[in-house]
């Protein structure tokens, strides 16, 4: 038995991983488990934040997915790979990325290009629209929206 001390540390350890960022079960079990707290303590600690909504992986998918398509744009691939890592179900990660339409995706995807493409501009036709398709499949956007970056940004040049 851990005496109430050692499971108010833990507790105490949880409250501060989440001060900096929301985090889902897994990541949060996953932690505490880092921290030496042995499972059943870590399933309470995490169920009794998840009664205070500190931990909601439904949430968490929210904000994970406004984030990406801010700060680090990613596509719906690179975006469902990212969440199924972090522990979130596949329904609620189909459910949540069936409500980004095309066009955020689309929005996000030419943000990622807009950056990189003054690098290129000298690059000869075949080349460009290489360096373009390379940099958006690894970033997870689907071809439909590559091709239609490759042609306008192809029109533009």
């Amino acid at each position: 038995m851990l005496n109430k001390d050692k499971k108010e540390r833990f507790y105490n350890y949880a409250l501060k991983f989440l001060s900096f960022r929301p985090r889902s079960k897994k990541e949060l079990f996953e932690y505490l488990k880092k921290k030496n707290c042995p499972a059943p303590i870590a399933k309470k600690i995490i169920f009794k934040l998840g009664e205070f909504d500190l931990v909601n992986d439904i949430s968490f998918v929210d904000w994970w997915l406004e984030q990406r398509l801010i700060s680090k744009p990613k596509g719906a691939r690179a975006l469902r790979q990212e969440l199924l890592q972090k522990g979130i179900d596949k329904e609620i990660i189909e459910q949540k990325l069936s409500k980004i339409d095309k066009q955020q995706l689309e929005k996000a995807a030419r943000k990622v290009l807009q950056k990189k493409i003054k690098y290129w501009k000298e690059l000869p036709q075949l080349k460009l629209k290489k360096k373009i398709f390379n940099l958006l499949a690894y970033r997870g956007f689907d071809f439909t929206t590559i091709n239609n970056l490759i042609d306008e940004f192809i029109k533009k040049s």
